[in-house]
């Protein structure tokens, strides 16, 4: 007959090697994010006057541990008439700890690194954020130390 203190040793050891083998990295979480995800037609505004610059269209893909961003400019509300602009944007993300959001639902935190090159010098920005797929919507959202966690709906990703 085994003992309970053999059983209590060995349930402990299972614990111990469920949570230390695991790789804390993107794994389960970010599957449901892999993929391509295209934005609603949004307004993009200067972040400091607060003046007109754009309609854009997001497209997104995301793989296991990168992403790439191509934001598609418009002139007009229903992005059908394009005026020219791009921008593509790549980076790697690490997927963070549940968060409770401002309007009490739960996001995971989202730690996007990109590097570019500035005039010949390698630079790096770091954005800490959160999001939420709730089907097949994605939405992101800003995280910051000094307020509590909101989702932004204004932008809205559907998987393709």
């Amino acid at each position: 007959m085994v003992s309970k203190k053999l059983i209590k040793l060995l349930f402990v050891f299972l614990i111990f090697c469920q949570v230390s083998c695991t790789d804390s990295s993107n794994n389960d979480n970010s599957k449901e994010l892999i993929g391509r995800w295209v934005s609603n037609c949004y307004e993009l505004k200067d972040g400091d006057t607060g003046l007109f610059i754009a309609y854009i269209l997001d497209n997104l893909v995301i793989a296991d541990d990168s992403y790439i961003l191509n934001n598609i400019g418009y002139t007009d509300i229903a992005c059908t008439i394009p005026n020219g602009d791009l921008d593509s944007y790549g980076a790697t993300y690490i997927l963070g700890d549940q968060v409770n959001t401002t309007d009490g639902t739960n996001a995971t935190r989202i730690t996007l690194t990109s590097e570019f090159d500035f005039f010949g010098q390698t630079k790096t920005i770091t954005t800490e954020s959160i999001y939420r797929v709730t089907g097949v919507e994605l939405n992101f959202g800003e995280f910051n130390s000094n307020t509590s966690p909101s989702l932004n709906f204004e932008i809205t990703y559907i998987k393709q």
